[in-house]
This record gives C-alpha cells, sequence and structure tokens, in this order.
C-alpha cells in the first residue's frame, strides 16, 4: 500500500543521474547487484553518501561481497538448483 515504483535504466547517464538524486533525499538504499556493479556505475556507497550523509546503504548479493562465487548472480532457479531442489 502507498508504495510508489519507478523504473531505471543505470547504464545512462540520466538514470544514473536520477537515481543519484533520489539517494540524496532517502533514508536507504537497497541494492543486489553482483559485488562492483554498483561502484561501476558510480551509485556505490562511497559517491551516495558524499551527497546524504545520513544514507543507510544495504548492499546484497547470492554468494557473499568476498569469496570465490562472489561474481555470480544469485536467483531463485540458480539457490535452487545449488541447494539441490530442482
Amino acid at each position: 500500500r502507498g508504495k510508489r515504483s519507478i523504473v531505471l535504466n543505470l547504464k545512462t547517464a540520466e538514470g544514473r543521474d536520477v537515481f543519484a538524486r533520489l539517494a540524496s533525499s532517502s533514508d536507504i538504499v537497497i541494492e543486489n547487484y553482483r559485488p562492483g556493479v554498483m561502484t561501476s556505475l558510480g551509485l556505490d556507497y562511497s559517491a551516495l553518501s558524499a551527497v546524504n550523509p545520513r544514507l543507510i546503504y544495504a548492499s546484497i548479493s547470492g554468494y557473499g561481497q568476498p569469496g570465490p562465487l562472489r561474481g555470480k548472480g544469485g536467483f531463485d532457479l540458480v539457490a535452487r538448483g545449488g541447494a539441490g531442489i530442482v
């Protein structure tokens, strides 16, 4: 209830600008890309906290931030397959 949504293409400069502007007035940013993606887009914690020092930034990934599987995408089907459910 009461949720509003927006779709942004973060591969474009316009999409990144809108995202940064939204983050500047937000309390929390939650992202679930593979580690390093937000850094390559210039939208990681260090960049966003420069415009919003009170920002809480949560970064979630399927296989964690460090480790040998960190670059793998964590999708439902992949998790089920890895757990032997599929």
